[in-house]
C-alpha cells in the first residue's frame, strides 16, 4: 500500500519538475551556440598588400636517358604481353583482347623511337607480327583461335625478351 501511495505522489510531482526543468533550460538559452552562427564583421586589420610574382625558374632539359625510356616501354610491353597470355581464358572479352594487343603495339612503337636504325628494323619484325595478330582479331570473334594467338604472342614476346632487353641493347640507344 505504501508503494502505491508513493507512486501517486511521484506522478503528481513529475510534471511540475519537468516543467521547471524546461523553463530553466529555455531561460538559459544557447548563447554559445548563437554566437557560433552569428555573422561577425570583417576585421579591417587584414590588408590587401601587393604580392609580386616571382621570376620563373628556368629548369634545364630533362635528364631522362634513351635507355630509361626504352626500359620503361619494354617493361610495359612485358606487362601487357603477360596479361594477354595469362589473363585470357574461355570467357575472354573481345574488346579486352583487342585492347591488350593495341597496348603492346603502342609500347613496341615507343621502344622503336629510342634505338638506332639497325635495331629498329629488327624490332619492326616484332611489330609486324603483333599487327598480324591484331588484324586477325578483326575477324568474327567466333572464328578466332585465342589459344593459337596466345602462343604466337608468347613465342614472339619470349624471342623479343631474349634479343631486345634493355641490357642487351646497351650500345644501340640513340645518343641525343
Amino acid at each position: 500500500m505504501l508503494r502505491t501511495q508513493a507512486n501517486k505522489e511521484v506522478v503528481k510531482v513529475l510534471p511540475v519538475i519537468s516543467c521547471l526543468l524546461i523553463v530553466v533550460v529555455l531561460s538559459a538559452g544557447c548563447q554559445p551556440l548563437k554566437q557560433k552562427f552569428t555573422r561577425k564583421k570583417k576585421d579591417k586589420s587584414s590588408s590587401h598588400e601587393f604580392i609580386p610574382v616571382l621570376d620563373p625558374i628556368d629548369y634545364g632539359p630533362a635528364t631522362v636517358t634513351a635507355k630509361d625510356r626504352y626500359s620503361k616501354h619494354y617493361s610495359l610491353y612485358r606487362v601487357w604481353r603477360r596479361d594477354f597470355v595469362q589473363g585470357l581464358g574461355d570467357n575472354s572479352n573481345e574488346k579486352k583482347i583487342k585492347y591488350l594487343v593495341d597496348q603492346m603495339l603502342v609500347n613496341l612503337t615507343e621502344m622503336q623511337r629510342w634505338i638506332v636504325e639497325e635495331k629498329r628494323i629488327v624490332l619492326n619484325e616484332y611489330i609486324l607480327e603483333t599487327k598480324r595478330v591484331r588484324t586477325e582479331l578483326d575477324k568474327p570473334f567466333q572464328m578466332i583461335s585465342i589459344e593459337r594467338l596466345k602462343r604466337r604472342i608468347d613465342r614472339n614476346g619470349k624471342k623479343l625478351t631474349r634479343e631486345m632487353n634493355p641490357d642487351a641493347m646497351e650500345t644501340f640507344y640513340i645518343q641525343k
